[in-house]
Formats: C-alpha cells, sequence, structure tokens
C-alpha cells in the first residue's frame, strides 16, 4: 500500500517538461522553479525503489513461490520497476544541481538546459517506461495468479481493472496520456487494493 502512495507524493513535486530535445529548453523553466521539490521526488523515487525491492525479495522468499511457478514473473516485474525508479531518481540528480546553480546565479538557463537535456530525457523515459512498465508486469501477473489461485475474490480483481479502464477510456475522450494511465494506474491500483485486502484478511487464502 505504500508504494502508489508515495509515488503519488513524488509525482506531485516531479516538474512538468517536454524530454523532447526540439521542446526542452521551452519547458526547462519549469525544472528550475521546482526548486528543491524536484530533489525531494528523487528521493521519494528512491524510496519507492526500496519497498519494491523489499516487496520482491520477500516474494521470493516467501511460501507463495511455491504455490505458483509463474511468481517469477512478478518478482522479475517488480525488482525492474525498483531498478527503474532508482535510475530515475539517479539521472535527474545532476539535472536538479545544474538548476539549483541556475537559481544562485552561477549558471545560465541556456547553459544549463544543453547540460541537461540528455539525463532529463533518460530519467523521464526511465520513469515512464521501465518504473511503471515493470510495476505493470509484476502486479498484472500477480493479480492473475492471486485470481487463479483465489488468494482474493474475483470480484476484486475484475473490479480493480473495470477501474483502470474506465480510467484509460476516459483519458482518450479527453485527449489525455491514455497509455500514460494505463502504465501508471493499472499497477498502483493493484497494488492498494492487494496490499488494502492482505491487511484485512491478513494472508492470501482460499
Amino acid at each position: 500500500m505504500a508504494a502508489p502512495i508515495v509515488i503519488v507524493m513524488a509525482l506531485s513535486q516531479f516538474p512538468g517538461y517536454d524530454a523532447r530535445s526540439e521542446f526542452f529548453a521551452g519547458t526547462y523553466r519549469n525544472i528550475v522553479e521546482a526548486g528543491d521539490e524536484y530533489l525531494v521526488s528523487l528521493f521519494l523515487f528512491l524510496v519507492v525503489a526500496a519497498i519494491l525491492t523489499a516487496l520482491a525479495f520477500a516474494l521470493w522468499r516467501s511460501e507463495l513461490r511455491d504455490a505458483s511457478s509463474y511468481l517469477w514473473v512478478v518478482v522479475g516485474g517488480l525488482a525492474l520497476s525498483a531498478a527503474g525508479f532508482a535510475v530515475t531518481a539517479l539521472s535527474g540528480l545532476p539535472v536538479w544541481w545544474w538548476a539549483r546553480q541556475v537559481n544562485d546565479g552561477s549558471l545560465s538557463v541556456l547553459e544549463a538546459a544543453d547540460r541537461s537535456t540528455g539525463l532529463a530525457s533518460f530519467s523521464q523515459t526511465t520513469l515512464l517506461t521501465i518504473s511503471f512498465g515493470g510495476m505493470l508486469i509484476g502486479l498484472s501477473a500477480l493479480g492473475v495468479i492471486a485470481v487463479v489461485q483465489r488468494w482474493i475474490p474475483l470480484l476484486v480483481f475484475w473490479g480493480t481493472v473495470g477501474l483502470a479502464v474506465a480510467a484509460v477510456i476516459f483519458a482518450l475522450f479527453a485527449d489525455g496520456p491514455a497509455l500514460w494511465v494505463g502504465f501508471g494506474l493499472l499497477p498502483m491500483l493493484w497494488s492498494f487494493v492487494f496490499g488494502l485486502y492482505l491487511l484485512i484478511r491478513g494472508e492470501f487464502a482460499p
């Protein structure tokens, strides 16, 4: 349950910028204006990486591994996601540092933007693909396994899928980022729902 909460907190502090090289300079000011909020978001991404690493390790060492031979897909997806969040955070640190130098006047906006283009693009792309993609793979597999093994009620699984599909449809009609809504919302919903169910039930059991 902690992972989606921390992710939402991190994204609320993460500056919005266009990572494409031809548009980056025009949106770089958002990074500068974010200031230390950007650093906070990067730190929170490291916290998420630690949470997902612990979860992947705990699942791999748990008795659930004997219940399903496909649990390695869950563990692999979560480990990939953890690596993605860590890389997102670490590659963003130099970008934050150069933006900080702009604020204290030791570096010009154009020079800092030029230095930051590659790493900022890499950081954002890693976040959107590897971080959320790994969570999508791992938690989607966990959802299927949990239903097949009857660890959770079928209604809980389909209810979560229904919410995610509805959000993607809404994003499509609202001209929103439907792909990223699907990549990000579904695994975070599953993480929260599974965590809440486990908290109430105490264990995954038929």
